[in-house]
């Protein structure tokens, strides 16, 4: 009888052991398997974390890439505007304060030819010697100012003009009032100019009735500037 019992608390022995080496198996494989989901939370937790900084810089990237396009667009909005307000600017200034004319004709030569390009300063307020672009008819014509309001035109007994009793020099040849139809001593009325074109032998002008003393009121202005073929400006005279 004591063997048996004693065969039997050594199986109950073996059986407590065995319980125990199955319960640290057990143990171990859960840790395992904790350490594992740890892991990959972790790993999870990692990818989420790169995932978000690379949608933070492509976010970043593309905001960037707004504000640098819209810096060009108020760049280029900025370009417009200005060119559109320098462009009515000079339209402003070409039509109402220096219009750009045309030369037509030979009538002055040698200081303006036929085809130059001038820039006119829009005026009635001249002197002699100025270039100036009057109205007669629908024609502009170029010439020079020879006398203003008040002087007295006449010529002497050698064929020189004279502008209140003086004889004209520089510019003014000493056939300029020769080949028209104006008798002299002539007076020029006020706010009107005797003109006479630089070619005296072939101009038309006050010297001939067709044109006559130019009034104020048919003055473009004055021609300052010869634009083309080459710019320079325009010399006048006394």
């Amino acid at each position: 009888m004591e063997s048996v019992k004693a065969n039997g608390n050594e199986d109950s022995g073996k059986s407590i052991e065995k319980s125990h080496g199955a319960k640290s198996a057990e143990d171990t494989a859960d840790e395992a398997d904790a350490e594992c989901e740890v892991n990959e939370a972790y790993e999870a937790d990692a990818e989420d974390a790169e995932n978000m900084t690379d949608e933070a810089d492509a976010e970043d990237a593309k905001n960037r890439r707004k504000k640098k396009r819209r810096r060009g667009l108020k760049i280029v909005r900025n370009v417009l505007f200005c060119a559109a307000v320098t462009a009515v600017c000079v339209f402003l200034l070409a039509v109402y304060v220096f219009p750009i004319m045309k030369i037509y004709g030979s009538a002055m030569s040698p200081t303006l030819f036929d085809g130059d390009i001038v820039v006119v300063h829009k005026t009635a307020s001249l002197k002699r010697g100025d270039v100036c672009i009057f109205s007669v008819g629908e024609s502009s014509l170029c010439r020079r100012v020879i006398g203003i309001g008040g002087d007295e035109i006449s010529v002497d007994g050698d064929g020189n003009l004279l502008v209140n009793g003086e004889k004209q020099k520089g510019l003014f040849s000493e056939d300029a009032v020769s080949g028209g139809t104006a008798s002299y001593p002539l007076t020029v009325p006020q706010n009107s100019y005797f003109v006479v074109g630089d070619s005296h032998r072939t101009s038309v002008d006050s010297r001939s009735s067709v044109v006559g003393c130019v009034d104020s009121s048919q003055m473009i202005g004055k021609a300052f500037l010869k634009l083309l073929p080459l710019p320079e400006f325009i010399d006048g005279t006394e």
